[in-house]
């Protein structure tokens, strides 16, 4: 079983005040954020930095990340490779629910394909874990695959990312059934469009009564165990469209 342990999360560049980054092929295909999204809340976000660095067999880090979200420290997963972030940036989000970002969020527009498909493809891939540094690439990918192409992985790296589409792919056709959407969060910049200057990341937690796989307050001493992920590719990033089911 290729599903043990913590969270993934994303970036591509450790360096201290150095923009994180990601690469598109085609900027304009910028899409406009949908408008004002009445009844979620708006917060405040801080992208404080990285944790523990871990590369890939194409040399890219994967590595937690966490900012803060109206002062209180929060983890969280990219699934937005299209746009950039500093440390120490600040922007205010939208949390939504998965009903709101399917009806509002910057991937809903029917560009990415199908919004409810792939809102809740990115929501049940964060609540998957890793036991290993492989695992830990190919659910990256797997995620990122959700609204972009992603390059081709090789060996472990490639099986992992193949395990965790499979398994996406089998709770398409079951609709996800059984998983619990009710505590997942996508947090999605209030303004710019999806691959223009300027538009911050967005990203996806959920916190559960339990805890889950994403700590509402980490320690410093635990960033290391909390899982990691990849926010930038060495090629080319397009996106990929949902037909009725992934394929």
């Amino acid at each position: 079983m290729f599903i043990h342990s913590a969270n993934l999360l994303y970036t591509c560049d450790l360096s201290e005040g150095t923009a994180i980054k990601t690469t598109l092929s085609t900027l304009g295909m910028a899409i406009a954020l949908a408008g004002a999204a009445f009844g979620s809340p708006i917060v405040n976000v801080q992208f404080v930095g990285p944790g523990t660095s871990v590369a890939d067999s194409n040399g890219v880090a994967v590595t937690p990340y966490e900012v803060k979200i109206d002062g209180v420290p929060q983890v969280v997963t990219c699934y937005d490779l299209h746009d950039d972030i500093q440390r120490g940036d600040t922007w205010q989000a939208y949390e939504y629910s998965l009903n709101d970002a399917i009806a509002n969020g910057m991937f809903s527009s029917g560009a990415y394909g199908d919004a409810t498909i792939g809102y809740e493809s990115v929501g049940w891939l964060s609540a998957q874990t890793y036991s290993n540094p492989d695992e830990e690439v190919g659910l990256q990918y797997a995620i990122w695959h959700v609204f972009s192409h992603v390059n081709t992985l090789s060996g472990a790296e490639n099986t992992a990312y193949q395990n965790y589409e499979n398994a996406l792919n089998a709770q398409i056709t079951n609709h996800f059934a059984g998983f619990d959407f009710s505590h997942t969060t996508f947090l999605e910049p209030t303004t710019g469009a999806v691959g223009a200057t300027g538009t911050k990341q967005a990203f996806v937690f959920a916190v559960t009564p339990g805890g889950g796989n994403q700590s509402s307050t980490p320690e410093p001493g635990t960033m290391v165990m909390i899982g990691s992920g990849l926010l930038c590719l060495l090629s080319s990033i397009g996106f990929k469209r949902f037909a009725r089911k992934r394929g």
